[in-house]
This record gives C-alpha cells, sequence and structure tokens, in this order.
C-alpha cells in the first residue's frame, strides 16, 4: 500500500525528519510518496519519493493542486481500504 504525506515550499524543512522518524517507529517497507512543489534538498531513502504538483505560486488555494494530483491518479474509495465511509449527508 502506498502512503501520501504532503508538504509545501515552506516546510520543506520538515521532510527529513519526518523521514528519520517515519522508519524508525513505523517501517521502511511502507512507501511514502511526498506530494509537494519544489523537492526537498535530501537524499531520499528508498522507500520514500517526491512527487512534485508543480510551481507552488500557480495555484490560488492549497486544495487545489491535490484535487488535480487525485483526479488524474489511479487512486480511488477502493484503492485506500482503511478510509471510512463517507456520511452520505456530505456527498452533495
Amino acid at each position: 500500500m502506498n502512503y501520501y504525506i504532503v508538504t509545501s515550499d515552506k516546510y520543506n524543512f520538515l521532510v527529513e525528519g519526518y523521514i528519520k522518524l517515519f522508519n524508525i517507529h513505523w517501517s521502511e517497507d511502507v512507501h511514502v510518496n511526498v506530494l509537494g512543489f519544489k523537492k526537498p534538498d535530501i537524499e531520499f531513502p528508498d522507500n520514500f519519493s517526491f512527487i512534485s504538483m508543480g510551481k507552488q505560486s500557480s495555484f490560488v488555494s492549497w486544495s487545489e493542486p491535490l484535487i488535480k494530483f487525485f483526479d488524474n491518479s489511479d487512486l480511488n474509495a477502493d484503492s485506500c481500504p482503511n478510509l471510512p465511509p463517507i456520511p452520505e449527508q456530505t456527498c452533495h
């Protein structure tokens, strides 16, 4: 299963610490995709990948690049079995 974390250019400095703590306290066998804009200037271990969503200044809201990324991916609710069901009243 793939996991996704999100960062912005402003918080890229946190990615290195996140990777270290993730691999210490969770598992190096889990693959994690880091979604961001400018790739952090660090070495990524084998179980981490960086995916750029473009230039951060190209987007007005923080959710816009995420929606674009996930709309264009093969992911769906069936590929994320750990997600709780969405209550009917929230679907418009």
